[in-house]
């Protein structure tokens, strides 16, 4: 298994950074169908040979992904997808 660490400040609030988180966790069910869920203000999901978190910090977005061994040969392209989204969404 292969992990992706990435961060991503943000000036939105935890609110409104949730909200963005969703729609992310919304692209990561269309495109891998993974499932997602709160706990608190992180957001978990799995599926589609990826699980991983979203923490959802006032002025910070912390995201962790554990790709499966088949995705694993692709973590530069699904590192680069997951900043995109984080670019984005989070402003």
């Amino acid at each position: 298994m292969s992990t992706i660490n990435l961060s991503q400040s943000h000036s939105m609030g935890t609110s409104a950074a949730r909200t963005a988180v969703e729609k992310v966790a919304d692209q990561l069910k269309q495109k891998l169908g993974a499932d997602y869920h709160w706990e608190d203000d992180t957001l978990k999901f799995d599926g589609g040979g990826a699980s991983g978190a979203i923490d959802v910090q006032p002025e910070e977005v912390h995201v962790e992904i554990e790709l499966g061994m088949l995705l694993s040969a692709m973590k530069g392209t699904v590192k680069q997808q997951a900043k995109g989204y984080l670019d984005q969404y989070l402003k």
